[in-house]
């Protein structure tokens, strides 16, 4: 994908997460000494109380670069977008 496109997750059946630089054993945010968060970024809990609806999350990367994610509820779901 390029720069500047919108990625939309949909989230059907189970709750799940769409989290981005997740910490090794915690999902903590960290801030710098100028007071700036870290990078960690989260859809936070999701998923429709009806089996048959969806809920979507959606994210604009702006830069090229490669953008590893996880479910927060199910570790072993992962991803990576490629942006250009």
């Amino acid at each position: 994908m390029k720069a500047h496109q919108k990625v939309t997750w949909r989230i059907v059946g189970d709750s799940h997460t769409v989290s981005f630089d997740v910490p090794k054993y915690l999902p903590e945010i960290t801030f710098a000494k100028d007071g700036c968060g870290g990078h960690f970024l989260s859809s936070g809990l999701g998923g429709p109380t009806d089996p048959t609806q969806e809920v979507t999350y959606s994210v604009t990367f702006t830069k090229p670069g490669s953008y590893k994610y996880a479910c927060l509820v199910h570790p072993q779901m992962v991803g990576e977008v490629d942006v250009q």
